[in-house]
């Protein structure tokens, strides 16, 4: 009797996998630890706020207990929660329970979406919790409550776009990956902030504060729920079964972030920064892309190759595949270069020598692990360990050669992403020296893509033949 009359905790709606990971994640050590420390810590910084303000005769919050309140909230909400979906996915696979939650029939997009949704849900929790000791300081004096208000939704978008960032990563098994994610985690934490300052800055050079503040919220909206959509898509893609095709769906939204800064440039925004913007998401689509193993379900090509001659021109760019993925980065750069040259972001030799620069470095590895060991089970290892090596060696060089040959600097024109690492830090100038480097680095890049296209035609051609005797089979029958 007493079990009918109970009522559940949950209303029967909501995804069997939110629930799951929400009964699991909130009883957790983990998520009661850091509840009662960051109330801990807002006590504390409240009743420091007081003691500040009744022996301070200005009406202004002290600057460094003002900032000492923000760190103690971003230090949850930016690093302990995110981190914490890189074993959301991880641990099902370690355990053997990827399975068995496969057969309750839940997609692996939604798998993933549960594991991303019931972290955002503990970190609204946290929030809430946090929003009285924000009132509080607003009673206390010398406090916007409009700005704390709009820092705490930035704090939850950060912690939303990082959390996805954190289950994209999360099926990755390799040891390499994982200790360069963690590593690359917490270096985006230390320097995104930064990052965006510059790039605010460079965006929003026009309007008003208001129009500014609306461009802004613009800008969330159109990048931060596709990047959201990308990270499930490829932590989605990593545990599906071989029959689904989450590929498509991530290359359309890479060819999304290539165009949406179109658009926005028509509200006065920069047109540069909005494309530099872009080019860092675009980045990701690209690396995954060339990581992706070949697919050994044929059902995913005849989908394409049933619609005639259009189905298998679409199969060579938005199939699953590393091969695929060649055809499709080179539809990048041949819609990208127009873009570019008409925002006059390729106005000068600098900024035309980040972009190919960048692009290069992208390729560059993938073509020398294809090249040599395509069939790699181990490939964004290598790929991250062959960018490293290669900008760790470019370092050594600049540093014995005083950051100022440049004659020995053209030594390392061929390698793109050294040449990207002398753009950033601004070591090449619209000099002679400046010249022969966009012409080299565009040469070495237009190359390495004609050799990624020619190593992966001939198994896009295997994959594409064996679908069409499958599909004539199928008919015939």
């Amino acid at each position: 009797m007493i079990a009918a009359d109970a009522k559940p905790d949950f209303p029967n709606w909501l995804s069997p996998m939110l629930v799951k990971e929400l009964r699991q994640g909130i009883r957790s050590k983990a998520f009661m630890a850091v509840f009662f420390l960051t109330q801990l810590l807002m006590i504390l910084s409240v009743v420091l706020n007081l003691v500040a303000t009744s022996s301070s005769r200005s009406d202004e919050m002290p600057i460094f207990l003002n900032a000492l309140f923000w760190i103690l909230i971003s230090v949850p909400m930016l690093l302990i929660m995110p981190i914490r979906g890189f074993s959301a996915l991880h641990s099902e696979m370690k355990t053997r329970t990827l399975e068995l939650v496969f057969l309750t029939r839940l997609s692996a997009r939604r798998i993933a979406f549960g594991k991303w949704l019931a972290l955002m849900a503990q970190m609204a929790l946290l929030l809430c919790a946090v929003l009285p000791y924000v009132m509080l300081r607003y009673f206390l004096g010398g406090i916007n409550l409009l700005e704390d208000v709009q820092a705490t939704f930035f704090l939850l978008v950060a912690g939303s776009v990082l959390t996805a960032l954190a289950i994209a990563m999360s099926p990755f098994e390799s040891r390499i990956v994982r200790i360069f994610a963690i590593i690359g985690f917490v270096l985006l934490i230390a320097f995104a902030p930064s990052f965006l300052g510059m790039w605010i800055g460079k965006a929003f050079v026009t309007g008003s504060g208001a129009l500014n503040t609306l461009r802004v919220y613009l800008c969330i909206l159109a990048f931060v729920p596709a990047f959201i959509a990308l990270c499930i898509e490829i932590a989605a893609s990593r545990i599906a079964p071989a029959a689904e095709n989450h590929s498509t769906a991530k290359r359309l939204i890479g060819l999304y972030f290539l165009l949406i800064p179109i658009p926005l440039g028509l509200t006065g925004m920069d047109m540069r920064a909005l494309f530099l913007l872009a080019t860092v998401f675009i980045a990701a689509v690209v690396i995954d892309a060339l990581a992706e193993p070949m697919s050994t379900s044929l059902s995913v090509y005849r989908a394409f190759l049933k619609r005639g001659n259009l189905g298998t021109a679409l199969s060579c760019i938005f199939s699953p595949g590393w091969a695929s993925a060649t055809f499709y980065v080179a539809l990048l750069g041949l819609i990208g270069a127009p873009l570019l040259y008409l925002s006059g972001s390729l106005g000068d030799h600098a900024e035309m020598l980040g972009y190919l620069s960048f692009y290069g470095a992208l390729i560059f590895p993938a073509a020398l692990i294809r090249l040599f060991i395509p069939g790699t089970p181990i490939f964004l290892g290598l790929y991250v360990g062959t960018i490293f090596l290669c900008e760790t060696f470019t370092l050594i060089l600049s540093i014995m050669s005083n950051l100022g040959d440049k004659s020995f600097l053209l030594w390392l024109s061929p390698l793109p992403p050294s040449v990207f690492m002398f753009n950033l830090t601004g070591m090449i100038h619209a000099d002679p020296s400046g010249e022969a480097f966009v012409s080299v680095t565009a040469i070495v890049t237009i190359i390495l893509l004609l050799l990624l296209a020619l190593r992966s035609a001939g198994p896009l051609r295997t994959v594409h033949s064996e679908a069409r005797k499958a599909l004539q089979a199928n008919v015939q029958s």
